[in-house]
């Protein structure tokens, strides 16, 4: 739930992190912003200190799929990445 992942991660010790493919239609048809490339993020900006940990959630083969699991994570302050179009297989 939320408040376990602020219990046990708070968000001045952890940069939150949530992988997801990039889906521009189905980003825009639930009204997710734009999400960046890893490398377009300022990691410099979000790790104010030495001790900042990073907390990165990854969804199962495909992404997320349903749009409520994306929008969950950002309620609780994921800062949502993507690492292309391509669907990473494990």
């Amino acid at each position: 739930s939320g408040e376990d992942i602020e219990k046990d991660f708070p968000k001045d010790r952890y940069i939150r992190l949530v992988s997801h493919p990039s889906r521009p239609e189905q980003q825009a048809s639930i009204g997710l912003p734009l999400i960046k490339r890893l490398y377009e993020l300022d990691m410099a900006s979000l790790i104010d200190s030495q001790d900042k940990r990073v907390l990165l959630a990854v969804g199962p083969d495909g992404g997320w799929e349903e749009p409520w699991e994306v929008e969950r994570f950002l309620e609780m302050g994921f800062i949502p990445f993507t690492l292309g179009e391509r669907v990473l297989h494990t």
